[in-house]
């Protein structure tokens, strides 16, 4: 690999990777997709900037870059530099990839990734997307995606599990660590990515009960998984979670569209002050929090 920082390395190649998903993959890949595949990317693509909003994707860039995913970019780039020549490939577990994108970047890095989900939908469309991508560019590592419930599809080691947007529908979210502190290698990191409740960004202290509502989701063939919907975590529920399932912190943020904030800093912050250091009023988006065994 090329003698840049590590760092720089990731900033490249992830502005590259989000510029290629706003302005060039919007118009290349549907005509691949079914007709259900198809309504899915459009839903996808109406949350992205325009192709010609180069505020917006410079924007759009930065947001992810100081949250979760710009973290679990640097920290595989860096990984990856420093592997020694014949090392095992470094593995990553994308616990909940929805349509692909971020087992498509860590992929792009070069890293070895096993994304699973539910939804044949899902997983339909991401398979055509990491083709694609694959096609256009290749130097994209191996990734596989396949069909599996959160806390059930763990078969090999890996170097880092990443989870976004699901903690809070694990059923239940215990064995899921359980499972993810029994694979992870050493060195190895959780890295969750997870909505803050309406009042994220104030003490939250008084509100301990996890309260889920169990459900089954039964998916187009028939095929049925335990789901559980609950409000989004609160930092010390999500903290309390890790803890007692053999986790260290190593890193707890609310990210805010302008910045990320130590969540240390926020339980102990007036919501004035929380306010102004977020420069708005509104609510932080999520929570960024890595984890390692402890």
């Amino acid at each position: 690999m090329p003698d840049v920082p590590a760092d720089t390395l990731a900033l490249q190649w992830f502005s590259e990777f989000i510029r290629w998903t706003v302005v060039d993959e919007p118009y290349t890949l549907p005509r691949l997709l079914s007709d259900t595949g198809r309504e899915l990317f459009r839903r996808h693509t109406a949350t992205l900037p325009r192709p010609t909003d180069e505020a917006g994707i410079r924007r759009m860039t930065a947001n992810l870059w100081n949250g979760e995913t710009g973290w679990a970019m640097r920290w595989i780039t860096s990984r990856l530099l420093e592997q020694p020549r014949g090392a095992e490939p470094l593995r990553v577990v994308d616990a909940s990839c929805g349509i692909g994108t971020d087992a498509m970047l860590f992929g792009r890095l070069g890293a070895e990734v096993s994304a699973m989900d539910i939804r044949p939908d899902h997983l339909n469309v991401a398979r055509w997307r990491s083709a694609h991508m694959t096609w256009l560019h290749n130097d994209h590592g191996p990734v596989t995606f396949r069909r599996a419930a959160l806390s059930h599809g763990f078969s090999d080691s890996c170097d880092l599990v990443w989870l976004r947007e699901g903690l809070s529908r694990v059923d239940p979210p215990g064995y899921f660590l359980s499972v993810v502190r029994e694979h992870l290698r050493p060195g190895g990191v959780l890295v969750i990515g997870d909505s803050c409740t309406p009042a994220a960004g104030t003490n939250e202290r008084g509100r301990t009960e996890l309260s889920p509502l169990h459900e089954t989701f039964t998916s187009s063939d028939g095929r049925s998984f335990g789901h559980a919907f609950r409000p989004a975590l609160t930092a010390d529920q999500i903290d309390g979670l890790l803890g007692r399932h053999g986790f260290r912190i190593v890193q707890h943020e609310t990210v805010h569209e302008r910045r990320s904030i130590p969540e240390s800093v926020l339980r102990h912050c007036p919501a004035p002050l929380v306010r102004l250091l977020h420069l708005t009023g509104a609510p932080a988006h999520h929570r960024c929090v890595i984890a390692s065994p402890a």
